[in-house]
Formats: structure tokens, sequence, C-alpha cells
């Protein structure tokens, strides 16, 4: 009827260290550690944006969807991301400059109905 139940080990939180970031920059770092009972964040790559002690972390580089605030010291591999932000802003102008040929098409003014031929 009762099973034996081996609890999960869970990893000791990193030492609380002092971590100088310009709280005006967006960075991408690694989650490296969260609180039991958060499993369902992940540990991987996020951009952060710096507040003092903590972060509060986004999914997305436009720094839309919002993951929550977390202390700094559970992030590591901070890379300050603007110059990145900046150039992948630049190529995708360049891209729609060079394909503006696909994008023209010929505008015609509507004058009244026009009747839809199926044959």
């Amino acid at each position: 009827m009762f099973a034996i139940y081996e609890e999960e080990l869970w990893p000791e939180e990193p030492s609380a260290r002092e971590i100088m970031l310009d709280t005006e920059k967006v960075y991408r770092a690694s989650l490296i550690w969260r609180r039991k009972g958060y499993e369902s964040t992940e540990l991987k790559e996020y951009y952060i944006e710096p507040k003092s002690t903590h972060a509060y972390f986004f999914h997305d580089r436009e720094l839309k969807r919002c993951g929550g605030c977390y202390p700094l010291h559970w992030f590591t591999g901070f890379v300050e991301v603007t110059e990145e932000i900046d150039q992948i802003s630049e190529e995708i102008v360049l891209e729609f400059e060079d394909n503006d040929h696909f994008y023209t098409e010929d505008v015609q003014e509507f004058n009244g109905y026009e009747q839809l031929s199926l044959f």
C-alpha cells in the first residue's frame, strides 16, 4: 500500500555576489539556478534588464514577454546586446531594400463593382 518516496536533491543556491551592470542597458545571460517550485522556468539564456540586485528577464529580444524578476546571482555569462539589436535591425532594413521588387504591385483605382470570373 505504501511506496518509498525519495526526495529529489535540489542544488544549493549560488552564493550572492556583487555584479556591476549598467541599469540602462540590456544583457543576455544564462539562468543557472531557481528556487524549488519554479521548475517551469527553464535553465537557459534570457534577455535581462538589471535593477540593482535583481533583474527582469525576458524570453524575447524585443523585451515583450517578461518571465519574472530573479536575483542577479542566479544568472551568469552577461553579454550586452544593444549592439546585436542594432546590427540585426540594419540587416532587416537591407533585406527589405534588396527585395523591394517582390512587393511592388500595380494598384488600380476601384470604380464600382467587379465581376469575378471563375472560368
